[in-house]
């Protein structure tokens, strides 16, 4: 009966995710022209290769975050969900900058000026990688636990606030491939982003969200002052007369690099997690040299 039950309630997260994922283009090919579904389809491409990137790390924790259910008390559990979540905050955060920085000058190099979206497409499509990312941690402790049936409806009603909000945006108010990308913005917000963790916490480690939305929006905080301080620095660096676009991407890199390394530490630098991470990385660094010396 449970296993009937979980496939029942993943079939319905299967179904309502075919659907969210689909919808934006068949939207943008029906209201607003094939054309733009090329141009939009360019970033969606870099996109899913971040993506599938960054995922990598957190599906590889999923086995010992179940192992860890069944073998470690709830307190632990909620520790490591802690360095797991500030961990993936950290990729999420410089994956995402990093993508809003560098991807108009990257696309205008490799297939030319007219591929390219506005700001404002842009910044939506960065939070919603951003917003991806964020997520991970929930999923990968909604998966250890195999919590489908909780979360059965959840895509399903996304799905659905999705079709709606786009369909309302796009023709009710004419914003075009805007209004389909903060559709699927919105129906994130509305659902993802507070029924995953509710879940992860209540069914799976047993206790209260306490902190989490508090650490969430630290995230989104210095996530946007970030990108505020990169969408400025772009417009001016793009601004330069006389250099190619290769130097600009590179300026463009080196400046995210500096402003993102700042904001990171202004907001994280005393946090427990950072202390965490930053010894892991220095551990890995050890290893790695000493096995470079070593095969010397």
């Amino acid at each position: 009966k449970v296993i009937i039950r979980n496939t029942l309630a993943m079939l319905c997260h299967k179904i309502g995710s075919v659907i969210v994922s689909g919808t934006d283009s068949i939207l943008i090919s029906s209201f607003v022209g094939i054309a733009t579904v090329g141009v939009y389809s360019n970033y969606k491409l870099i996109c899913s290769c971040l993506q599938q990137t960054t995922i990598k790390f957190t599906n590889s924790v999923t086995a010992s975050i179940g192992n860890l259910a069944v073998s470690a008390d709830g307190d632990k559990v909620i520790a490591v969900f802690r360095k797991l979540y500030f961990i993936n905050f950290t990729l999420a955060f410089f994956v995402s900058c990093f993508f809003y920085t560098l991807s108009n000058t990257f696309i205008k190099i490799w297939i030319g000026d007219s591929y390219l979206l506005d700001d404002a497409c842009l910044l939506i499509i960065t939070i919603d990688l951003f917003i991806y990312q964020i997520r991970q941690p929930a999923i990968v402790i909604i998966n250890a636990y195999g919590l489908f049936w909780p979360i059965k409806w959840k895509s399903i009603w996304e799905a659905v606030i999705n079709l709606l909000v786009s369909l309302y945006l796009v023709i009710g108010l004419k914003l075009g491939i805007l209004g389909v990308l903060l559709g699927t913005m919105i129906s994130t917000l509305a659902t993802n982003i507070w029924w995953e963790p509710f879940v992860a916490y209540r069914y799976g480690m047993r206790t209260k969200q306490k902190g989490y939305y508090k650490e969430l929006i630290k995230s989104f905080i210095s996530f946007f002052i970030a990108i505020a301080i990169l969408h400025f620095s772009v417009k001016y660096i793009d601004g330069f007369a006389g250099i190619s676009s290769i130097m600009i991407l590179l300026i463009n890199a080196l400046v995210a690099t500096f402003v993102l390394l700042v904001v990171y530490f202004l907001f994280y630098s005393r946090n427990e997690e950072f202390k965490y991470a930053t010894k892991l990385l220095c551990s890995i660094g050890r290893n790695l040299l000493k096995n470079k010396i070593g095969l010397k």
